[in-house]
């Protein structure tokens, strides 16, 4: 049996295994994608706008916090963030139950139906899809070995796909590089070229998705790999966990104080800011820090100028800052991992593309499927 004969046998029979698996990904991915979008646009209002002031001060985040114990008593802070020409969101969760408001940044008060609830135990479609996309609905650790062991499978066969699909000459080159449809050309014919037609073109993008799921996944030998390609063979470093020093443990009120002078500070630093973003630690973790993140652009997923704080919580000392020229290549490989995965790296350019790259990922199971079967019908006939 030749070489492209066992990769013809291995394509076929791995894809008519997973390929339930290889559907469901795609066709849940594509759902996810523009979940945020979707969201913002139906269940929450979107974040006002209010015209820049050169004669206010924009308040603390003090004040904010202050208002919140009597808007929501019992939930602590969660997030606050600041937007130049748009409405102060803040955030706040307990027990999975997450509330939003919306705030005038230059007088504190709350806007007109500044206000948003949403209960994280309660499923809705994309929770639905999401529980879908990671364990295929089923239990977490089954279902999430399955996905994981059905996506490294579909890496297969995207890339024995294309082994297949490699012609002999240049004759079968153009061939397979476009449509040639007649009125005369059958749906058997018109299948088996959506199969190998697109699935060329959309290799590439498939392949990201499928990698960055991976990892994702928690597959740390991917992770491992990455790097070790990225780096050029160095091994993943041992990355230090930075912590608040509970030696110095303060009031509420102290930290209120102390995050007016720490949102001073990184704006101040940072003049030209539009974006600035608080993330509070979780009460519970004592050794949790303070995170902030500084954006020079509103309209930009990635400007790659973003600046990113890590505060001690008590004393709120900045214990690192990180900047995205400052990041190896392996390292900004791994931070926009996710941002790859979701398609929001270059932000709704990259959703349609890695949306569509997903419907057509769903197809191939399908159209490979209808192939199988037209064959089996023929060698009966």
């Amino acid at each position: 049996m030749s070489f492209k004969k066992i990769i013809s046998w291995l394509h076929l029979y791995l894809g008519l295994i997973c390929g339930i698996i290889v559907y469901i990904e795609c066709i849940t991915g594509a759902c996810l994608i523009f979940e945020q979008d979707i969201k913002a646009f139906y269940y929450t209002e979107r974040v006002p706008r209010i015209p820049e002031r050169n004669d206010a001060e924009i308040l603390k985040p003090s004040v904010f916090s202050t208002k919140m114990k009597s808007l929501a008593p019992g939930y602590p802070m969660h997030e606050i963030k600041y937007s130049k020409g748009k409405a102060v969101v803040v955030e706040v969760e307990k027990d999975e139950k997450e509330k939003t408001f919306y705030f005038d940044p230059y007088q504190g008060i709350l806007l007109p139906g500044g206000e948003h609830a949403d209960d994280k135990k309660v499923k809705d479609f994309f929770s639905f899809a999401l529980d879908g996309h990671i364990h295929l609905w089923l239990p977490d650790k089954f279902g999430g070995a399955l996905t994981n062991y059905g996506t490294i499978a579909f890496v297969f066969l995207l890339i024995s796909g294309i082994v297949l699909w490699w012609p002999r000459n240049k004759a079968g080159l153009k061939q397979r590089l476009s449509f040639k449809w007649k009125d005369s050309t059958r749906w058997k014919r018109k299948n088996y070229d959506l199969h190998n037609i697109l699935g060329f073109y959309f290799m590439i993008f498939l392949l990201l998705l499928a990698l960055t799921g991976l990892r994702l996944g928690g597959m740390r030998w991917v992770d491992k790999s990455l790097y070790w390609l990225t780096s050029g063979g160095d091994a993943v470093p041992v990355r230090k966990i930075i912590e608040s020093d509970t030696s110095h443990v303060a009031s509420a009120l102290a930290f209120d104080r102390g995050l007016d002078k720490f949102f001073t500070k990184v704006t101040t630093a940072n003049p030209s800011w539009r974006i600035a973003q608080f993330n509070y630690p979780d009460p519970e973790e004592k050794t949790a820090t303070l995170f902030s993140s500084i954006k020079f652009y509103q309209d930009r997923t990635y400007d790659f100028t973003d600046k990113h704080y890590t505060a001690d919580r008590y004393n709120f000392k900045i214990l690192q800052t990180l900047l995205w020229q400052d990041r190896n290549f392996p390292d900004l490989i791994r931070a926009v991992n996710w941002d790859i995965h979701m398609g929001t790296i270059f932000d709704y350019w990259s959703k349609l593309l890695f949306f569509f790259t997903s419907l057509v990922g769903a197809t191939l199971p399908v159209s490979g499927f209808l192939i199988w079967i037209g064959r089996k019908k023929k060698k009966k006939i």
